[in-house]
Protein backbone atom coordinates (compact mmCIF):
# COMPACT_ATOMS: atom_id res chain seq x y z
CA UNK A 1 0.00 0.00 0.00
CA UNK A 2 2.73 2.55 0.68
CA UNK A 3 4.69 1.62 -2.64
CA UNK A 4 1.82 2.45 -4.53
CA UNK A 5 0.16 5.31 -2.66
CA UNK A 6 3.80 6.98 -2.97
CA UNK A 7 3.83 6.27 -6.77
CA UNK A 8 0.65 7.77 -6.73
CA UNK A 9 2.23 10.80 -5.37
CA UNK A 10 4.88 10.53 -7.95
CA UNK A 11 2.79 10.53 -10.77
CA UNK A 12 0.73 13.45 -9.58
CA UNK A 13 4.25 15.25 -8.71
CA UNK A 14 5.10 14.70 -12.69
CA UNK A 15 1.60 16.95 -13.23
CA UNK A 16 -1.04 14.39 -13.99
CA UNK A 17 -4.76 15.00 -12.79
CA UNK A 18 -5.96 12.93 -10.35
CA UNK A 19 -8.84 11.76 -12.39
CA UNK A 20 -6.05 10.38 -14.45
CA UNK A 21 -4.59 8.03 -12.14
CA UNK A 22 -6.64 4.70 -10.83
CA UNK A 23 -5.04 3.68 -7.43
CA UNK A 24 -6.26 0.36 -6.16
CA UNK A 25 -5.05 -1.05 -2.68
CA UNK A 26 -6.53 -3.68 0.14
CA UNK A 27 -10.21 -5.03 -0.85
CA UNK A 28 -10.46 -2.75 -3.52
CA UNK A 29 -7.59 -4.53 -5.42
CA UNK A 30 -9.72 -7.63 -6.11
CA UNK A 31 -9.52 -9.56 -9.32
CA UNK A 32 -12.72 -7.75 -10.70
CA UNK A 33 -11.29 -4.77 -9.92
CA UNK A 34 -8.17 -5.34 -11.70
CA UNK A 35 -10.26 -6.21 -14.80
CA UNK A 36 -12.72 -3.64 -14.17
CA UNK A 37 -9.74 -0.68 -14.22
CA UNK A 38 -8.31 -2.26 -17.17
CA UNK A 39 -10.90 -2.82 -19.62
CA UNK A 40 -13.24 -0.51 -18.89
CA UNK A 41 -11.59 2.81 -17.05
CA UNK A 42 -8.25 2.64 -18.93
CA UNK A 43 -9.15 2.75 -22.39
CA UNK A 44 -11.79 5.67 -21.68
CA UNK A 45 -8.01 7.45 -20.56
CA UNK A 46 -6.73 6.63 -24.30
CA UNK A 47 -6.53 8.76 -27.11
CA UNK A 48 -5.05 6.11 -29.47
CA UNK A 49 -1.40 6.81 -30.26
CA UNK A 50 -0.86 9.52 -28.07
CA UNK A 51 -1.52 8.45 -24.47
CA UNK A 52 1.33 6.85 -22.57
CA UNK A 53 0.14 4.79 -19.62
CA UNK A 54 2.04 3.64 -16.54
CA UNK A 55 1.17 0.52 -14.99
CA UNK A 56 2.33 0.02 -11.37
CA UNK A 57 1.93 -2.70 -9.23
CA UNK A 58 3.64 -3.81 -5.73
CA UNK A 59 2.33 -7.01 -4.34
CA UNK A 60 2.76 -11.04 -4.98
CA UNK A 61 3.81 -12.97 -8.20
CA UNK A 62 3.61 -16.83 -8.99
CA UNK A 63 4.97 -18.67 -11.94
CA UNK A 64 2.90 -21.89 -12.93
CA UNK A 65 4.50 -24.92 -12.90
CA UNK A 66 6.00 -25.03 -16.19
CA UNK A 67 7.59 -21.78 -15.30
CA UNK A 68 6.66 -20.03 -18.35
CA UNK A 69 3.20 -18.33 -17.51
CA UNK A 70 3.62 -15.53 -14.88
CA UNK A 71 0.79 -14.55 -12.85
CA UNK A 72 -0.11 -11.30 -10.71
CA UNK A 73 -1.78 -11.81 -8.06
CA UNK A 74 -4.83 -9.66 -7.08
CA UNK A 75 -6.08 -9.03 -3.26
CA UNK A 76 -8.51 -12.02 -3.12
CA UNK A 77 -6.55 -14.33 -5.45
CA UNK A 78 -6.58 -17.88 -4.16
CA UNK A 79 -3.67 -19.70 -4.95
CA UNK A 80 -5.15 -23.24 -5.20
CA UNK A 81 -7.28 -21.75 -7.80
CA UNK A 82 -4.23 -19.39 -9.83
CA UNK A 83 -5.73 -19.78 -13.19
CA UNK A 84 -9.25 -18.17 -12.14
CA UNK A 85 -8.48 -16.29 -9.79
CA UNK A 86 -5.65 -14.10 -10.42
CA UNK A 87 -4.30 -12.00 -13.69
CA UNK A 88 -1.52 -13.88 -16.06
CA UNK A 89 0.94 -11.26 -17.17
CA UNK A 90 0.84 -11.39 -20.57
CA UNK A 91 -3.33 -11.16 -20.59
CA UNK A 92 -2.28 -7.84 -18.55
CA UNK A 93 -0.22 -6.22 -21.08
CA UNK A 94 -2.44 -7.57 -24.28
CA UNK A 95 -5.13 -5.56 -22.63
CA UNK A 96 -3.63 -2.43 -22.36
CA UNK A 97 -1.88 -3.10 -25.93
CA UNK A 98 -5.04 -3.64 -27.57
CA UNK A 99 -6.10 0.21 -26.46
CA UNK A 100 -3.50 1.33 -28.54
CA UNK A 101 -1.37 3.68 -25.94
CA UNK A 102 1.88 5.43 -27.66
CA UNK A 103 3.71 3.69 -25.05
CA UNK A 104 3.31 2.00 -22.05
CA UNK A 105 5.88 1.68 -18.93
CA UNK A 106 5.09 -1.09 -16.71
CA UNK A 107 6.75 -1.16 -13.06
CA UNK A 108 6.26 -4.42 -11.67
CA UNK A 109 7.78 -4.80 -7.81
CA UNK A 110 7.32 -8.44 -7.83
CA UNK A 111 8.53 -11.73 -8.37
CA UNK A 112 7.20 -15.00 -9.32
CA UNK A 113 9.18 -17.46 -6.99
CA UNK A 114 6.25 -18.11 -4.31
CA UNK A 115 8.13 -16.25 -1.61
CA UNK A 116 7.03 -12.69 -0.04
CA UNK A 117 9.87 -9.63 0.66
CA UNK A 118 10.88 -11.53 4.04
CA UNK A 119 11.30 -14.51 2.47
CA UNK A 120 8.16 -16.54 3.88
CA UNK A 121 6.36 -19.13 0.93
CA UNK A 122 3.35 -18.03 0.18
CA UNK A 123 1.83 -21.45 -0.19
CA UNK A 124 3.27 -24.63 1.22
CA UNK A 125 3.75 -26.31 -2.40
CA UNK A 126 6.86 -26.36 -4.16
CA UNK A 127 5.96 -23.28 -6.69
CA UNK A 128 8.72 -21.56 -5.38
CA UNK A 129 11.40 -24.19 -6.47
CA UNK A 130 9.61 -23.47 -10.25
CA UNK A 131 12.96 -21.89 -12.76
CA UNK A 132 11.02 -18.94 -13.82
CA UNK A 133 11.94 -18.21 -17.74
CA UNK A 134 13.23 -14.65 -18.15
CA UNK A 135 12.36 -14.62 -21.66
CA UNK A 136 10.29 -11.63 -22.51
CA UNK A 137 8.78 -12.27 -25.84
CA UNK A 138 5.30 -11.89 -24.70
CA UNK A 139 5.75 -7.93 -24.92
CA UNK A 140 4.45 -5.74 -27.40
CA UNK A 141 6.74 -3.70 -29.16
CA UNK A 142 5.12 -0.25 -27.56
CA UNK A 143 6.06 -1.65 -23.89
CA UNK A 144 9.29 -0.89 -21.76
CA UNK A 145 9.41 -2.81 -18.67
CA UNK A 146 10.76 -2.77 -15.27
CA UNK A 147 11.25 -5.68 -13.37
CA UNK A 148 11.92 -5.98 -9.34
CA UNK A 149 14.07 -9.34 -9.78
CA UNK A 150 14.86 -12.21 -12.25
CA UNK A 151 13.88 -15.86 -12.23
CA UNK A 152 13.93 -16.93 -8.61
CA UNK A 153 14.98 -14.18 -6.65
CA UNK A 154 13.03 -12.90 -4.40
CA UNK A 155 11.99 -8.98 -4.72
CA UNK A 156 12.81 -7.37 -1.05
CA UNK A 157 11.80 -5.05 1.37
CA UNK A 158 13.61 -1.81 2.50
CA UNK A 159 12.61 -2.10 6.39
CA UNK A 160 14.08 0.88 6.89
CA UNK A 161 12.11 3.53 4.94
CA UNK A 162 9.15 0.86 4.52
CA UNK A 163 8.89 0.10 0.93
CA UNK A 164 10.17 -2.35 -1.86
CA UNK A 165 13.75 -1.73 -2.51
CA UNK A 166 12.89 -1.88 -6.19
CA UNK A 167 10.04 0.50 -5.80
CA UNK A 168 11.82 2.72 -3.32
CA UNK A 169 14.98 2.98 -5.72
CA UNK A 170 12.70 3.19 -9.02
CA UNK A 171 10.78 6.30 -7.54
CA UNK A 172 14.08 7.90 -6.32
CA UNK A 173 15.68 7.36 -9.91
CA UNK A 174 12.86 8.90 -11.57
CA UNK A 175 12.80 12.11 -8.98
CA UNK A 176 16.39 13.11 -10.66
CA UNK A 177 19.40 10.57 -9.54
CA UNK A 178 19.17 8.31 -12.42
CA UNK A 179 19.76 11.45 -14.69
CA UNK A 180 23.64 11.13 -15.42
CA UNK A 181 24.34 13.57 -18.14
CA UNK A 182 22.31 16.24 -16.23
CA UNK A 183 20.25 16.71 -19.18
CA UNK A 184 16.97 17.10 -17.05
CA UNK A 185 15.62 14.00 -18.54
CA UNK A 186 15.27 10.29 -17.70
CA UNK A 187 15.41 7.83 -20.28
CA UNK A 188 15.03 4.37 -19.62
CA UNK A 189 18.51 3.32 -19.77
CA UNK A 190 19.65 5.81 -16.87
CA UNK A 191 16.44 4.54 -15.20
CA UNK A 192 17.28 0.68 -15.71
CA UNK A 193 20.88 1.57 -15.22
CA UNK A 194 20.58 2.88 -11.64
CA UNK A 195 18.03 1.07 -10.34
CA UNK A 196 20.19 -2.26 -10.87
CA UNK A 197 22.84 -0.39 -9.41
CA UNK A 198 20.64 0.35 -5.85
CA UNK A 199 18.97 -2.75 -5.88
CA UNK A 200 21.75 -5.12 -6.47
CA UNK A 201 23.73 -3.22 -3.55
CA UNK A 202 20.99 -3.09 -0.94
CA UNK A 203 20.11 -6.88 -1.49
CA UNK A 204 23.57 -7.89 -0.81
CA UNK A 205 23.56 -5.37 2.26
CA UNK A 206 20.88 -8.24 3.47
CA UNK A 207 22.36 -11.34 2.65
CA UNK A 208 20.13 -11.72 -0.81
CA UNK A 209 21.08 -11.61 -4.62
CA UNK A 210 18.40 -9.32 -6.05
CA UNK A 211 19.33 -8.04 -10.10
CA UNK A 212 16.25 -5.91 -11.50
CA UNK A 213 15.14 -6.20 -15.56
CA UNK A 214 14.75 -3.94 -17.82
CA UNK A 215 12.97 -5.40 -21.41
CA UNK A 216 12.32 -2.64 -24.05
CA UNK A 217 13.68 0.43 -26.05
CA UNK A 218 16.52 1.41 -24.13
CA UNK A 219 16.43 5.14 -25.47
CA UNK A 220 12.44 7.03 -24.46
CA UNK A 221 12.43 9.59 -22.09
CA UNK A 222 10.03 8.79 -19.62
CA UNK A 223 9.98 12.09 -17.73
CA UNK A 224 11.42 15.62 -17.51
CA UNK A 225 12.68 17.03 -14.21
CA UNK A 226 11.19 20.17 -12.99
Amino acid sequence: NRDALCFTEYLEQMGLRRDKIKTLKDSDAGLIDIYSAIEKWLPAQITPGKTEVFIYFAGHGLAANNGKDLFLLAHDTDTDMLNRSSIERSELFDLIHAANPKHTFVFLDTCYSGAGRQGEMLMASTRGLVVVEDKQSTIPENFTIFSAAQGNQIASGLDQVQHGLFSYYAMKGLEGEADFNNDKQITTLELAQYVENKVRQGAVSIGREQVPMMHGNQDIAITNIN
